[in-house]
């Protein structure tokens, strides 16, 4: 990802949540499809990074914005919101590992931020209940509005943050 309009390349590291086999293809691994979603609509528009370019620097964290795309069970299924880093996990246990696992910066402009992509909630709200909600396989229309529309919606929000930090 590079700052539209400005001279100064931003690089960001995007990464997703969500879970191994065999419960990869659940809702709770719908950052994960989002994610590959949206690289599959940008490629090849996207520089590779590669060892002859950046090998000889060590990039430090002030120098490389973070965004975290995860589901969102509070959120509709398909919505997609950005949301800043230090907002609620809201019971995520995915969001609050990766939280207590990596060091911050304490920089007051540091570029980091959540990517959230909605897969509803049952209306029943039982911890069995949830838990089986989002293991459950995705259904194939869950499958392809992910690819058609959640993958374009994680684009923009990268944009909009890409336009932000830029500033």
């Amino acid at each position: 990802m590079s700052a539209r309009n400005t001279s100064r390349r931003m690089l960001a590291l995007v990464v997703s949540i969500g879970n191994q086999e065999p419960y990869f293809d659940c809702l709770h691994s719908a950052g994960h499809f989002a994610l590959a979603a949206a690289q599959r609509a940008l490629y090849p528009s996207q520089p590779q990074l590669a060892s002859y370019r950046y090998g000889k620097k060590a990039l430090s964290p002030h120098e490389l914005a973070f965004v975290l795309v995860h589901d969102e069970l509070e959120a509709p299924f398909g919505t997609v919101k950005i949301r800043n880093w230090e907002s609620s996990h809201k019971g995520h246990n995915g969001v609050k590992s990766v939280k207590k696992s990596l060091d911050i910066p304490h920089a007051p402009n540091h570029l980091w931020s959540r990517i959230t992509v909605g897969i509803g909630r049952p209306l029943e709200r039982t911890p069995e209940v949830v838990s089986d909600y989002v293991l459950r396989k995705m259904s194939s229309y869950q499958q392809k509005t992910i690819d058609t529309e959640v993958g374009p919606k994680v684009i923009h929000c990268l944009r909009e943050l890409e336009d932000e930090w830029g500033k």
